[in-house]
């Protein structure tokens, strides 16, 4: 039987940070989706009520009218849940005040800490994040100088 005499050789500590540093980036890239989607769900929430609209009114003209009757509660349900998803629709379009900076914030850390990665270039995913910071300040110096609260 042979032995092996194999040792291992330590991983310099500046590799393994710059490893981890872009591992950190790659999490960032990904977290930046989210506050990316809530904050395109507070730009666009103004068009959800009309979208639950025409949903009620396809629901009403499909049944010509008999879902009243096969239902009398559906009236009740109209303004009811109307009301509830306005105030819904209220608070997701103020909460761009805290996903605009926060996408902006992620793609920012995700470009600086990919930019440290020697043995992979991410042109995409730096490339995608500048995308995403653009959109965020476009959206922030809209928003503020549009005066929305």
């Amino acid at each position: 039987m042979q032995e092996n005499n194999v040792q291992s050789v330590p991983t310099p500590k500046n590799v393994l940070i710059r490893m981890q540093i872009a591992r950190l980036g790659k999490i960032a890239f990904n977290l930046q989706f989210i506050a990316v989607a809530l904050m395109a769900a507070s730009v666009l929430s103004f068009l959800s009520i009309v979208v639950y609209a025409a949903i009620v009114m396809v629901a009403v003209i499909c049944t010509l009218g008999l879902i009243f009757v096969a239902y009398p509660s559906f009236a009740d349900g109209l303004t009811g849940s109307g009301e509830a998803l306005t105030s819904i629709f209220n608070m997701l379009a103020a909460s761009w005040t805290y996903t605009a900076p926060t996408a902006l914030a992620l793609a920012g850390v995700s470009i600086i800490c990919l930019c440290f990665d020697y043995r992979e270039k991410h042109v995409a995913r730096i490339s995608i994040s500048a995308v995403i910071a653009a959109i965020a300040v476009i959206v922030l110096i809209i928003k503020l100088v549009g005066g929305a609260a």
